[in-house]
């Protein structure tokens, strides 16, 4: 499953997308609440980033725990990828401004969402 991981954390619609992806409510009503003050939009992604970090390994754990050997290693090699990939794709570039660094932090959060949703349909099959 593909991700616009390129569109502004302001731009998309946080809510049809957070459903897709398992993003939090509190997440939207954070986002909200800091009234488009940076600081605090960056605590509201902060806080996000780390919960979807925290499914991602959780879920990754237990996909590897059902895979043989082989498998193991090439879910590893995949996962490796993915995150070179998302480092490259959420890049801020050389000298962003504030504008562009949340961006880049919202992209790395819908990333994290996505491959967590990705593996916990892998556990479901």
């Amino acid at each position: 499953m593909a991700v616009d991981v390129a569109a502004p954390l302001y731009g998309r619609d946080v809510v049809a997308e957070g459903r897709r992806l398992g993003l939090r409510p509190t997440y939207k009503g954070c986002l909200d609440a800091s009234g488009g003050v940076i600081p605090d939009m960056r605590d509201c992604i902060s806080e996000e980033m780390g919960y979807q970090d925290e499914r991602l390994n959780r879920v990754y754990k237990q996909v590897m725990a059902k895979l043989d050997p082989t498998a193991k290693r090439a879910l590893r090699d995949e996962e490796r990828a993915w995150i070179l990939q998302r480092d490259i794709d959420c890049d801020p570039g050389p000298e962003p401004g504030q504008g562009m660094e949340l961006d880049a932090y919202g992209c790395a959060v819908r990333s994290t969402a996505s491959r967590a949703r990705e593996l916990e349909q892998m556990l479901q099959k």
